[in-house]
This record gives structure tokens, sequence and C-alpha cells, in this order.
């Protein structure tokens, strides 16, 4: 559902990894938008996110997700923590939305948390999905 992907900064070493991405935030938005949002959300073009995470503990790694949406008053990202456990991981997140706009400020946060939330549910089944598959050849998967 995403569209116009482009790469601005990718950085992976072995101690820090970071991978910043823009594309048409249209194609992420709930199917359904309360009519209070409506308004901030018409002239919404991009979105804008910048993952980051520290390699250099093995033992924890962690990791910051900083969502920017054009031309909207919301500031927005997402705490991560990776903690592995034998031969599976704990994966923890904390969502943090601020809206700049007092009149709808707590709706709209509620919204931006619960559309954030629903995001990363798709992305997180997606991401279990392609791990279950055998792998592919890079230009079967590309």
């Amino acid at each position: 559902r995403q569209r116009n992907i482009r790469i601005l900064e990718a950085t992976d070493k072995p101690e820090r990894y970071r991978l910043t991405v823009r594309r048409d935030a249209r194609g992420l938005l709930p199917g359904s938008v309360p009519e209070f949002a409506q308004s901030f959300l018409a002239g919404l073009g991009a979105i804008t996110t910048t993952i980051e995470w520290d390699l250099r503990d093995p033992t924890l790694y962690i990791g910051r997700n900083t969502i920017l949406l054009e031309n909207m008053p919301l500031k927005a990202h997402i705490d991560y923590w990776l903690i592995p456990r034998d031969d599976s991981c704990v994966h923890r997140q904390l969502i943090h939305a601020r809206v700049d706009v007092p009149l709808v400020r707590e709706r709209l946060e509620r919204f931006a948390l619960q559309a954030i939330r629903d995001i990363q549910v798709r992305d997180f089944e997606y991401n279990l999905n392609y791990l279950r598959q055998p792998p592919l050849p890079l230009a079967a998967s590309a």
C-alpha cells in the first residue's frame, strides 16, 4: 500500500544501523478517519521515518523510529528494546505522539497513537510471515 518510496539515508555498521525513508503517507492512513481529523489530514503529503538501532551491546539492542508527517502538527516516535533470549527475543516498544494544536490535541493524539499501533501490528505480522518463509534468491525478493 505504500507508494513513492525513497531512501534518503542508509547506514549499516556493526555498532549502528540507521535508515531514513520518505514515502507517500496516504496509503498508510486507516480506512476510516474521524471527522475531526479529516481537515488535518487533508494536506498530508509524505511521511519520513528514521529508524535507528544501537547495536553495541548484544544483550540489549536499543532503537528509535522517528516519524515526521509533512504538513501535520504531529510529532511522533517509537522507542524499541530488543532483548535476545536463547533462540528468540523479546521486542518491546513505547509509542509517543504529541500534537501542537491545543483545541484537538488529546483527540488527535489518541487517533495518531492508534494509527501508529495498527501500522506496527501490520508490519510485525508481515515480518513474521516473511521470516517463516524459506529464503528466496535476492533477485526473486526484490
